[in-house]
């Protein structure tokens, strides 16, 4: 999985600071002191290497492969990064605002931090000259291929969120925002290969020896790739990869295995990655990574539409039920490419030599993805003596992808209906969110089901805007500004807080709560509440507050 993990977890630790789940009790500068972590962790490795206590260098080195997240986690959850960034570029970024031009910034240090540790486990295991150079050339381009597609994903959807109407739609409707889902999962898909090819330095195979063998194995499996090329790691990797769907498949050799292969065993290994197409096992993950997490969404919305922490658990349940589903169907799946190959090309042997040529010493060792080279080997003479035995296999995992299919098409069905039923309310929405109060009354009046509270809410708003295009969300918070700063009374600053909510400004919920129950007579009740609400307007609550009792006094 390469790089992929540690960019989940520094993409996590973002997310969790956006929701403003950090301390951020230091200056942001505080965490220049975290880049010489990595370097920190690999002298600290050979320190204890030299002393002989190499059970506690085998854990250090386990934690610097995630020495960079760790850094990254404390430098937007312990520092105050991202109220900097904020400061700068007038962004937003909380956790449920659109993805902006300023992400790129507020996750700018885990990149510089995941090179420095790139750096630092070069320097400790690579000898210095050539090989290092190699090493850390191969290690920066397989990051790179991790990070581009994170990229791609806030560009396209920063873009989008330059036009405000448009960013509207998919924000706050939920058919037009898993359309768009669709449509951008579709433009990764195309783009992928292109991406991975030129961050992996692939060149396409030149004709020869090596490419007429694999031409002959393609005819032979009628599989027409729209590429073969050679992936150039430096020798440092031996591996072979299929990238890509339909006519855009593209098959990457690295250079360590082509030199190491003999002629069958490269077909072999050709004829696995092309079983791997013909099994259709992309589409296969994907559906069970679509059915598990839209299976997630809809139990979460269903069962635990009011608790987020009831919510979140079943979001990481099933998060978790689906690596370890992901890494199971992951091990068959090669299995079934390993039979695929077996079956066109007839040689056991080639494939065997494959796999023990290319797993040498450590065969016995299976991984998250992969059985082990032992138990591929003896599950490849199995099949080849016993042909029930290799159809039994093949009809559990027919059955294994009819019940992927059944439950995929159950699930979004569900979530389908779902969107459309939501459709009218998330137009009032976005309507909301574009400052169109007299266009989101107009279409909450036809909703059956309506708050008489939103509705009177609403109703304030249409108001407020009157003849004008619309009544922005920065002049609502101009207003409750006002009333907080001029001691308004309490009814009037709660209106104005719950027209902010309604907007989509979710974050200032505490805040409308502490103003009503002010507003109620009970000023216990609103200095409690007042400990939640966030930093802009808590210093102002509490000016009104002293105002209030002045003037009462």
């Amino acid at each position: 999985m390469g790089f992929l993990l540690q960019v989940v977890l520094a993409s996590v630790a973002l997310g969790a600071a956006e929701a403003g789940q950090g301390f951020a009790a230091l200056p942001w500068g505080w965490a220049l002191g975290t880049l010489a972590l990595p370097h920190l962790t690999s002298l600290a490795f050979g320190a204890l290497q030299r002393g002989g206590r190499f059970r506690l260098s085998g854990l250090l080195a386990r934690f610097s492969s995630l020495s960079a997240p760790a850094a990254y986690a404390f430098w937007v959850l312990g520092t105050d990064w991202l109220d900097a960034v904020r400061g700068w570029t007038g962004a937003r970024l909380t956790v449920d605002t659109w993805p902006e031009f300023a992400l790129f910034l507020a996750f700018a240090p885990y990149p510089l931090l995941q090179v420095l540790a790139i750096h630092a486990d070069c320097v400790r295991d690579a000898p210095r000259g050539a090989l290092r150079r190699r090493t850390m050339g191969f290690q920066l381009r397989m990051f790179a291929s991790v990070l581009a597609p994170l990229a791609i994903y806030v560009f396209v959807t920063a873009q989008i969120g330059v036009f405000d109407a448009l960013r509207a739609q998919v924000q706050e409707v939920g058919l037009v925002n898993a359309l768009f889902l669709v449509a951008l999962l579709g433009f990764l898909t195309l783009v992928l290969p292109a991406v991975l090819t030129s961050a992996w330095d692939t060149v396409s195979m030149p004709p020869g020896p090596q490419r007429e063998m694999l031409d002959v194995v393609a005819r032979r499996a009628n599989f027409r790739p729209r590429d073969v090329r050679i992936w150039r790691t430096g020798f440092l990797m031996a591996n072979a990869a299929i990238v890509g769907m339909g006519d855009r498949r593209v098959v990457l050799f690295s250079d360590s295995l082509l030199a190491s292969l003999h002629p069958r065993e490269l077909a072999a290994v050709y004829g696995h990655e092309i079983g791997h197409a013909k099994r259709r096992h992309v589409g296969i993950f994907l559906v069970w990574t679509l059915t598990f997490f839209l299976g997630a969404d809809w139990l979460a919305t269903s069962f635990a539409p009011e608790n987020e922490w009831l919510a979140a658990g079943i979001v990481a349940a099933v998060l978790l039920g689906w690596i370890l589903a992901f890494g199971w169907l992951s091990r068959r799946c090669e299995l079934e490419a390993d039979l695929y190959s077996l079956e066109l090309l007839g040689d056991p042997e080639g494939m065997t030599l494959a796999l023990e040529r290319v797993g040498g010493r450590i065969n016995d060792v299976a991984g998250w993805r992969h059985f082990s080279s032992r138990d591929r080997v003896a599950f490849l003479w199995r099949a080849w003596s016993d042909r029930e035995f290799a159809a039994r296999f093949h009809r559990r995992l027919r059955r294994l992808t009819a019940l992927g299919v059944v439950l995929f098409v159950l699930v979004t069905g569900a979530q389908l209906w779902n969107l459309i039923q939501a459709y009218p309310e998330d137009q009032v929405r976005a309507a909301l969110a574009l400052g169109h109060w007299n266009r989101a009354l107009e279409r909450a009046r036809s909703l059956e089901e309506l708050d008489p509270k939103d509705l009177e809410l609403l109703e304030r708003g249409a108001a407020l805007q009157g003849e004008r295009p619309e009544l922005s969300v920065e002049e609502l918070e101009g207003g409750l500004q006002a009333c907080l700063t001029e001691g308004a009374p309490w009814q009037r600053c709660a209106e104005y807080a719950g027209l902010l909510e309604l907007a989509g400004r979710s974050e200032i919920g505490p805040l409308r709560e502490a103003l009503e129950a002010a507003r109620d007579g009970d000023p216990a009740r609103a200095r409690e509440l007042a400990q939640e609400v966030p930093s802009r307007w808590a210093r102002l609550l509490i000016e009104a507050f002293e105002k209030h009792l002045r003037g009462e006094s």
